[in-house]
């Protein structure tokens, strides 16, 4: 990614002479700006602690950009901080019972520092003044942000219409034959370079109602909330527990077969929609430990109603439906406040 180097431009009281250099061997990155003043050189630089060869960092990672002035030993005041493109971010912390993004960055001492949840080029830039001098200088510097290879999503295969039983008296995503590629919505996905691990974790919006006999209806628990289903991070193929992969370019599979019974009352309800983020963390920095970030997110739902007819003492499905769709790159990181793992209704 070619970067276009770093700008300066400096104003003075009572007045100064600025020049603008990029003593980059690569072009990539300017490293000094020359301001004169009585008869003295102040020489700006920009770094970016963290970053490799101070051209780019990968999404995720720690980053510290730093101003310090290189040919003399004055003091400056490093002030008005922005970052364009790249949505920086604070920090991101992830559990089973919770997750929380802070969005920004943290201004350290003459620095900047945080990560980036968007690939491209971003733009640092700060107000730096010299009191002793009576100067002040905007600096602007570049940084490419990079991401890893997502190789191949697959489109979730097996049927993705909702089926009933009657032999079981249970709705299923897929149909009625339980365990088998129909009763089950699969996604896929590699990954490849830059090092780190990732996983599928999933949220759920949780929509299940029941009428009983008694005419009481219930909601189950965190009806409408996004929530974290099930476990962190979500299982993959073999439906057991399992450590984040690595960025090895190999296929890993996940499933889900949602499912609920309707024995014993005379409606069940099922309005449900499902979150599945590719979540990726790389490696540390010489800054700090790395964020999880999303590489892809993939949304999906199921829908139906069953009803007791009491002729046939059989449930019919009404309004059953079900699909999935791509929502596209780099998502915001998801958020929560707790996790479902067990259905359970309350009145």
């Amino acid at each position: 990614m070619e970067n276009p180097g770093t700008q300066f431009s400096v104003s003075a009281s009572p007045s100064a002479e600025a020049t603008v250099k990029n003593q980059s061997p690569l072009g990539l990155l300017a490293a000094t700006a020359g301001v004169s003043y009585s008869a003295q050189a102040l020489r700006l630089k920009m770094v970016f602690e963290g970053s490799w060869l101070n051209i780019s960092c990968i999404i995720g990672q720690q980053i510290r950009a730093r101003v310090y002035v290189e040919s003399i030993d004055t003091g400056l005041i490093a002030s008005g901080w922005t970052v364009s493109n790249g949505d920086a971010f604070r920090s991101y912390t992830m559990s089973r019972e919770s997750a929380q993004i802070s969005n920004g960055w943290t201004v350290g001492n003459n620095s900047l520092t945080c990560a980036f949840l968007l690939p491209g080029l971003v733009t640092v830039s700060c107000e730096v003044e010299f009191e002793e001098y009576g100067l002040s200088a905007l600096v602007s510097a570049p940084l490419g942000v990079e991401t890893p290879e997502v190789r191949e999503i697959a489109e979730p295969i097996g049927t993705t219409q909702m089926g009933f039983s009657n032999l079981d008296r249970t709705i299923r995503l897929g149909g009625a034959n339980f365990g088998s590629r129909e009763s089950e919505i699969f996604w896929s996905q590699k990954v490849a370079g830059y090092g780190g691990s990732w996983a599928y974790v999933q949220l759920i919006r949780p929509g299940r109602r029941r009428l009983t006999f008694g005419n009481l209806w219930q909601n189950c628990g965190h009806f409408q909330e996004w929530v974290l289903d099930g476990l962190l991070p979500y299982p993959g193929w073999s439906g057991e527990p399992q450590p984040w992969w690595a960025t090895d370019g190999y296929l890993y599979f996940a499933a889900d077969s949602p499912q609920n019974g309707v024995e014993g009352f005379q409606q069940v309800i099922i309005d449900e929609d499902f979150r599945t983020y590719t979540m990726y963390v790389p490696p540390p920095t010489s800054v700090g430990n790395s964020y999880q970030v999303v590489l892809r997110r993939l949304d999906w739902y199921w829908r139906g109603t069953a009803s007791y007819d009491a002729h046939s003492s059989n449930y019919v499905l009404t309004n059953a439906g079900a699909g999935a769709w791509s929502a596209g790159l780099h998502q915001m990181q998801p958020q929560w406040s707790d996790f479902i793992w067990h259905t359970e209704f309350f009145p």
